[in-house]
């Protein structure tokens, strides 16, 4: 191993250092960037598909996740609820059945959509 410590370094030249800065910003710095993009690309394609990006228009039927669920047998969401509308921050104000609006506001991943395109008939098999 050599020690380093006693030596005079010499600065560079101007050529050379014109050299480096020509090196740096036609070779370094766009693969610099090309690699970047890729990462960026990488997480915002994994970012989109763990998250949920459900938007419910005003007026549509959900379900909502119960926050309190007691035990393993009651249900899981409860409702059904219309939507009031979405605010600046993304979560929904939403009204019960009674009319009344609810106390707090809900994320979008705490709701579910309700279908009401099921048939209330009765079937007797």
């Amino acid at each position: 191993m050599t020690n380093y410590s006693d030596d005079k370094g010499e600065p560079a030249s101007h050529e050379t250092l014109l050299e480096r800065l020509e090196y740096m910003t036609k070779i370094v710095f766009p693969a610099i960037q090309t690699k970047t993009r890729a990462t960026q690309k990488r997480m915002i394609e994994r970012f989109n598909k763990t998250v949920l990006h459900n938007e419910f228009p005003d007026g549509a039927k959900v379900m909502s996740l119960d926050p309190i669920k007691g035990d393993k047998l009651a249900p899981r969401y409860e409702g059904p609820f219309t939507v009031v509308r979405r605010t600046t921050g993304g979560s929904y104000e939403l009204r019960d059945g009674t009319g009344a609006l609810l106390g707090r506001k809900f994320a979008p991943s705490q709701l579910k959509l309700v279908l009401d395109d099921y048939e209330d008939t009765a079937t007797y098999e």
